[in-house]
């Protein structure tokens, strides 16, 4: 089996549970969730917020404590590691935050910030590490001057390059990009994501790419995973997710993303309320209350993902996936907008 159609990184089952504060039950942040990621591949995980995508993410890198199910990261289960066996592992999975003004120590330079891992993990001794620090800076567009400078001087592009740099540093295979973009004006994202994938093609990385910017992950991707109160309710081929979604919460993320080119059209789909507390979901399929094509089945019976008809990678957790829904009538007309 050749390393392009290989998992780097495999999740079966996977559940992260929070106790709620006073004894009043349990937060299902991820619950019962499996997918395969293949080497130098992008998966785009997707949305709404506090839908879980960063707790999973969090947990496949063992940020978090995995309640249950496995991790399995080229072929090693992580489920069970800890110390010297699990840092051992670090380096080659790594993470690039949201905020890189968060992320980055203000007391630390910029050469101390990247070098730091390469001195944690033993990789780089004495001046090996500066030449090491100075050949990533310049990898991700920046200067080796830039090594003496600390965060507050740089811009945010400047400073999320950074963070690229350090994660990039000790050589990983698999970078999780927790929202990379989504705190940059537009021209800074256009330059960040351009980064990304020249780096992804040119150091062989795998990325598990969050986003809630639909365009976004349609530029970068090559699979989709859509989640929704914990579990993904759609996974599948870029193409096949963005061009025939199978489930009514995708057709509403996907349709609530501008059209450049303004042009009539159907009416589109609108949700009703807001996603109900991960801590006491509803019974049936979790998007049941808010679904404008929900019947009686949705309401008592949770759907899993099987393949749809029309591609066996492509997976819908919905009990009317295979149904053709262009021309039906919404079961609540309040959730239909012009």
């Amino acid at each position: 089996m050749s390393n392009a159609t290989f998992p780097l990184l495999c999740a079966k089952d996977l559940s992260v549970r929070y106790r709620v504060s006073g004894g009043r039950g349990v937060l299902m942040a991820v619950n019962d969730v499996t997918f395969d990621l293949l080497r130098a591949t992008t998966l785009g995980l997707v949305g709404e917020s506090g839908c879980g995508k960063t707790t999973l993410a969090r947990a496949v890198l063992r940020l978090v404590p995995v309640s249950d199910g496995q991790v399995v990261f080229d072929g090693l289960d992580l489920s069970h590691l800890s110390g010297s066996h699990l840092r051992r592992l670090r380096r080659r999975m790594q993470i690039v935050f949201q905020d890189p003004l968060g992320s980055l120590s203000p007391r630390m330079t910029i050469g101390d910030a990247v070098g730091e891992g390469l001195r944690i993990h033993r990789l780089r001794r004495g001046s090996a590490i500066r030449d090491r620090v100075a050949e990533m800076l310049e990898r991700v567009g920046l200067q080796a001057a830039d090594m003496v400078r600390y965060p507050y001087e740089l811009s945010g592009g400047q400073r999320q390059r950074v963070a690229i740099a350090r994660a990039l540093a000790v050589g990983p295979e698999l970078l999780v990009c927790d929202e990379p973009v989504s705190a940059l004006d537009v021209s800074a994202q256009a330059q960040i994501l351009s980064l990304l994938v020249g780096l992804r093609r040119d150091f062989g990385l795998t990325y598990l790419f969050i986003s809630h910017n639909l365009a976004i992950v349609d530029s970068v991707c090559d699979a989709v995973a859509v989640m929704y109160l914990g579990r993904f309710v759609e996974i599948g081929p870029r193409a096949a997710v963005f061009e025939n979604p199978g489930h009514p919460y995708t057709r509403v993320l996907l349709e609530s993303v501008p059209d450049p080119e303004p042009r009539p059209r159907r009416a589109s789909l609108r949700t009703i309320g807001e996603p109900a507390s991960p801590s006491s979901p509803p019974p049936g399929c979790p998007f049941h209350p808010r679904c404008p094509f929900a019947v009686d089945v949705c309401r008592h019976d949770r759907p899993e993902l099987r393949a749809t008809s029309s591609a066996p990678a492509h997976r819908v957790a919905c009990h009317r996936a295979d149904e053709d829904l262009s021309g039906a009538t919404p079961s609540n007309a309040s959730g239909i907008t012009a």
